[in-house]
């Protein structure tokens, strides 16, 4: 099989990936990712950093996240709600299920963890930047997650 390496907050983009990003070619490059995943042509491992994903990113330059700082909180919140770890492989259902049990339970915090995350996402690629007003969404929710415990 061929791997797909994804950083942690972008298994949770692709679950509520819908065809819109920063731009056609971006959207080309994570809709074939989506395909390959949901066809079981590939597996995830789960890596730091750029990933897979962001080659196609205008926020992406020679290797380098420009938003790596903000990127990487996405990552170290994700990784700990969903308990994923550098080098984790997965089939894509098997990361699904993953996020089932830990972050889309019938646990109320855990469904609103999900649904802002990608509330975040939503908004953040229909305005194709980052708005104010979504870290404004991602500092309240960062908030409330390091209270979860």
């Amino acid at each position: 099989s061929n791997i797909i390496y994804l950083r942690p907050h972008h298994v949770l983009c692709l679950r509520f990936y819908r065809g819109e990003g920063y731009s056609s070619t971006f959207n080309e490059g994570m809709a074939a990712i989506a395909r390959s995943l949901s066809c079981g042509e590939a597996i995830v491992r789960i890596t730091s950093g750029v990933d897979d994903i962001c080659k196609n990113c205008p926020r992406a330059c020679d290797g380098v996240c420009l938003d790596e700082e903000k990127s990487a909180r996405y990552d170290k919140l994700t990784a700990r709600i969903a308990d994923l770890k550098q080098n984790d492989t997965f089939t894509w259902a098997d990361l699904q299920a993953r996020l089932n049990k830990t972050v889309f339970t019938g646990d109320q915090f855990s469904q609103s963890a999900a649904i802002v995350h990608g509330l975040i996402y939503a908004t953040a690629y229909k305005n194709h930047r980052q708005t104010q007003n979504t870290a404004f969404v991602y500092k309240t929710f960062d908030i409330k997650t390091k209270s979860r415990a």
